[in-house]
């Protein structure tokens, strides 16, 4: 085996390249490694913004015009009850039966997004829903809601509590 010290002392020229290459090495590996962290991946779901615009326009909106229907004379779709878009959830009964066994894609030009959904209210007795079969890869979403249903003749109004259900994809 080589000796690291001479006789008098001096370190030998191949330790001292060596330990030069070392510490080189060493500086360099720790300078930047610090730069090649790990960063955590964020997947952005597509469908967030696009499934709670949907949500607001047919749950906290009227509709354009707000008095609306039949899909006939609807220019933006809105299932809440007109001048009662403060409560939140309270859709009108004669919109969720227009909207009812409607082709979903006749609905989309009218709520203002360009992608495919599906809309199903349930209540207690009664499931109103356009019919469009769902993709494998849609978003849900799940709300309660409350329909109102005016009685003119005999003057009341009654409320019946529900669901709606949004798929989006």
């Amino acid at each position: 085996m080589a000796q690291l010290i001479g006789r008098r002392g001096n370190y030998n020229f191949d330790f001292i390249i060596a330990l030069a290459f070392f510490l080189g090495f060493y500086a360099t590996i720790f300078t930047i490694l610090p730069y090649y962290e790990v960063q955590p991946t964020i997947i952005e779901d597509p469908l967030k913004e696009e499934s709670a615009y949907l949500e607001h326009v047919l749950i906290r909106t009227p509709g354009y015009p707000s008095n609306w229907t039949t899909l006939s004379e609807v220019q933006r779709i809105g299932l809440a009850v007109e001048n009662e878009t403060i409560e939140y959830g309270i859709l009108d009964s004669n919109k969720v039966l227009a909207i009812n066994a409607q082709d979903c894609s006749a609905l989309q030009h009218l709520s203002g997004i360009t992608t495919n959904f599906k809309i199903r209210i349930e209540t207690g007795s009664t499931s109103y829903e356009c019919n469009t079969s769902i993709s494998g890869a849609a978003r849900y979403l799940e709300k309660p809601v409350s329909i109102r249903e005016d009685n003119a003749t005999a003057m009341t109004v009654a409320y019946e509590t529900g669901k709606i259900r949004i798929w989006i994809w």
